[in-house]
Formats: structure tokens, C-alpha cells, sequence
């Protein structure tokens, strides 16, 4: 798999720290666990660093690096604060991808809240069917697009003029 063996860097802000992470893999099932204080090119301060190897789904071996600034933090808080900043980045990702948060066609401030508005309340839509169906958004997005597509081709159908 290519996504798993690409690098990707996300910068991100927890606490008032910088905490960098470079990642491998995602959705970890974490099996071992690596923690150093070292120097990263670039930055005048140390960090903590943080190595996880753990199996994907699909058994193979994935690594996942998290840098710290903030030097008091354990291992744990490190992988604790990542967890719940990645569920925020899911969040995005979701409204962004799945709900068209990003394309508005609203020019004016009123309409724009209530795009905003009509989005979260269908992330909460999608969340509730996501537990229910123990599908992803991603997943629910398809299903309900070929749902619409295959109602549609059935008005069609039914709409079609009989050849005489």
C-alpha cells in the first residue's frame, strides 16, 4: 500500500506546544512503544520523540513517530494528545470531503451560517448512522450515492417511453 509507506508531516498546536508528528501509517494497534529526547534538524530546542510500531489491518507493520516540545509530557500524554487531535483532523477531513463544507456557493454572511449550520447538523446525521451502520463517512457517502443513482435509473425506467 502506497498511503502506508508514504511519509506525511502535519504540524499541529496542542497546549500551546508544537507538537510535529510524522506518520507512516494510520488507525495504529499500537504494539510497541519508543521514547527519546533528541534534536531535530532545523530547531535550536530539544524534543521528545516517540516511535509506535504497531500491525495495520492488514498485518503489515506500520511506524508512527510523534515529536514534543513541551519536555514534562510522558510517552502516554504524547500518544494521548495525538488520539484526540486526530479525531479533530477526521472531523475536518469529513466536513470538508464528505459534506461540502469547502464549496459553499454562499456569498453573504447569513447564507454562509446556514451552510455552516446545515453542514454540522449533517456530520451529526452521519455520525448517528456511522454508529448504527459501523461504517465510516466515507463508506456512508458511497452508499448513499449509489442508492440515489440506482433510485434514479428506476424513475427513469419507469419514465421511459415504450417502443411501438
Amino acid at each position: 500500500n502506497s498511503s502506508s509507506n508514504s511519509l506525511r508531516i502535519f504540524i499541529g498546536f496542542c497546549v500551546s506546544y508544537c507538537v510535529a508528528r510524522l506518520s507512516l501509517c494510520i488507525h495504529p494497534r499500537l504494539y510497541t512503544f519508543h521514547f527519546t529526547l533528541s534534536f531535530l534538524k532545523g530547531l535550536d530546542f530539544p524534543v521528545l520523540i516517540t516511535k509506535q510500531v504497531f500491525k495495520n489491518k492488514n498485518q503489515s507493520t506500520g511506524i508512527l513517530y510523534l515529536a514534543c516540545s513541551n519536555l514534562d509530557l510522558t510517552a502516554t500524554d504524547i500518544n494521548t494528545i495525538y488520539q484526540k487531535r486526530w479525531k479533530v483532523e477526521e472531523f475536518h477531513k469529513s466536513l470538508k470531503s464528505n459534506l461540502a463544507l469547502a464549496k459553499s456557493p454562499t456569498g453573504i454572511a447569513h447564507t454562509q451560517k446556514n451552510h455552516i449550520f446545515a453542514c454540522f447538523f449533517a456530520f451529526v446525521k452521519l455520525e448517528r448512522l456511522r454508529i448504527k451502520t459501523k461504517l465510516n463517512h466515507f463508506a456512508l457517502k458511497s452508499k448513499l450515492y449509489f442508492n440515489a443513482i440506482r433510485a434514479s435509473f428506476s424513475q427513469l425506467q419507469k419514465l421511459a417511453i415504450p417502443s411501438t
